[in-house]
């Protein structure tokens, strides 16, 4: 009894991202992407989850919610924190493991960023170029960005959405 209550809560969820981001289908789509990633063991939990959080920004009852699904020691909060961070890292290793040359454009435009040799823009469309084939990823990194820098990418032809909104 307790496993079919989880399943329709599971679906009940899912049915709420749905109408969530029924102007944006290109992002509910992509959350169903993660949780099958997750499922089939190509990302860990803590991808999962940074990746969640960069689609559910400023959709808080979407992460409260989500939440209940999570173990407590991974659940996610509205707040940065260093975890996001190595998590994010991760999910980019795993997403180039077969192609290291991606891998070290990552590395090295990280190393810009620190060191200060590229502006932000500069960074944000590199940035936005490495990961266009990875939309997940994309939605990851937003979540580091200032709103004003996010990526977007088309909803529909003609139309462009700011990436966690």
């Amino acid at each position: 009894m307790e496993f079919s209550s989880k399943l329709d809560d599971a679906f009940a969820f899912l049915k709420r991202v749905e109408v969530s981001f029924q102007r944006n289908r290109i992002k509910y789509e992509v959350f169903r992407e993660i949780l099958k990633d997750y499922k089939a063991g190509k990302i860990d939990i803590g991808g999962m989850k940074v990746r969640v959080k960069g689609l559910f920004k400023d959709h808080k009852k979407l992460i409260s919610e989500f939440n209940t699904f999570l173990p407590k020691e991974h659940q996610i909060t509205a707040k940065f924190e260093f975890e996001d961070g190595s998590a994010f890292y991760k999910a980019v290793k795993d997403a180039f493991q077969d192609k290291s040359e991606n891998f070290d454009v990552f590395l090295n435009l990280m190393m810009d960023w620190k060191y200060e040799r590229v502006d932000i823009r500069s960074f944000v469309a590199q940035m936005k170029e490495l990961l266009k084939e990875h939309t997940d990823l994309t939605l990851g990194f937003n979540i580091f960005l200032p709103t004003k820098y996010q990526i977007t990418i088309p909803s529909q032809p003609g139309v462009s959405e700011t990436i966690g909104k």
